[in-house]
């Protein structure tokens, strides 16, 4: 087994992760995203496949330091567009909502609108969207 397995079910981070594309292309797509930022947010979500993998880290286990750190990454890499936890926040959201990755208890910091709070309900959907997109808060 690799490091990028999960120790329970032999199955690679990313794959874990692939599994809800077109899951989270749809929900894009209900938020009222065009081709243009679905398209940055999907690259996103490819991003964060290649780096669960190269940093061994489970879908499951994925939470706001780890964020944070996957962010950072991009920022060091020259990534100019979704480089926050605002814009991460769809993501993030979907998958908190879809069950993929648990949100942290009340008495963690983050949950109770420590540095997460400045994304809730300000994500990067595009204006006019009918939906409020999910937050990061409490991840």
């Amino acid at each position: 087994m690799t490091k990028q397995d999960d120790a329970t079910s032999g199955v690679s981070a990313s794959s874990a992760l692939i599994d809800h594309l077109v899951g989270f292309r749809e929900e894009l797509a209900r938020y009222g995203y065009g081709p243009v930022r679905s398209g940055a947010h999907l690259e996103l979500f490819a991003d964060l496949c290649g780096w669960l993998e190269r940093e061994g880290v489970a879908l499951a286990d994925l939470a706001s330091d780890r964020i944070a750190s996957f962010l950072a990454g991009r920022r060091a890499r020259g990534r100019t567009d979704l480089i926050s936890l605002t814009g991460v926040a769809p993501l993030a959201g979907y998958l908190v909502r879809i069950g993929a990755i648990r949100r942290r208890s009340s008495s963690s910091p983050r949950a109770r609108g420590g540095s997460c709070s400045s994304a809730a309900g300000t994500t990067s959907r595009p204006s006019g969207a009918s939906q409020r997109a999910p937050s990061l808060t409490g991840i």
